[in-house]
């Protein structure tokens, strides 16, 4: 029945809970954000396996899930996204590029928040914030937390 679906209709927030193992969850992640045009919230929870953490592991270069890339360049209207969070954050290029591709789908974005992972470095954390703020939009409203000391706070750049 799934598979005959065009639109999941009346979705207005989707949480999507991605444990990915090292893989590209990009065009998975594409399909379903297909499925829900009427889409008003969006959260991505990033779990990383303990793998993960200690090694970033990635997939190889043949595997299918780095085959199926139209996502990168497949046009997508998302004309009612206006609030996105994401969590667990770590900073893998994958994500980065996905994140810019919301924005793209996503004109009326109002709100970024992003929870970086735990073991996110000084160093690390600015770097994410400048590549967000490189492609945000003056009028998003742009929220960047990290742990400091065991707790989540907001990430403000030091020059």
């Amino acid at each position: 029945m799934m598979g005959n679906m065009a639109v999941l209709p009346d979705i207005t927030f989707l949480c999507l809970i991605v444990m990915a193992n090292g893989h590209a969850f990009e065009a998975s992640t594409f399909h379903v954000l297909r499925l829900c045009t009427g889409l008003r919230r969006l959260s991505l929870q990033l779990v990383a396996t303990k793998s993960e953490c200690q090694a970033q592991t990635v997939c190889t270069s043949d595997c299918i899930c780095l085959q199926q890339v139209e996502w990168k360049t497949e046009e997508l209207l998302l004309n009612h996204l206006e609030e996105v969070q994401v969590n667990g954050w770590g900073g893998t290029e994958h994500v980065v590029a996905f994140v810019k591709r919301l924005f793209d789908w996503g004109t009326k974005i109002k709100e970024m928040t992003v929870n970086l992972w735990h073991s996110i470095s000084e160093v690390k954390a600015k770097e994410l914030y400048q590549t967000f703020q490189s492609f945000s939009r003056p009028v998003v409203c742009m929220k960047f937390y990290r742990y400091e000391k065991s707790s989540m706070v907001l990430y403000a750049p030091k020059d």
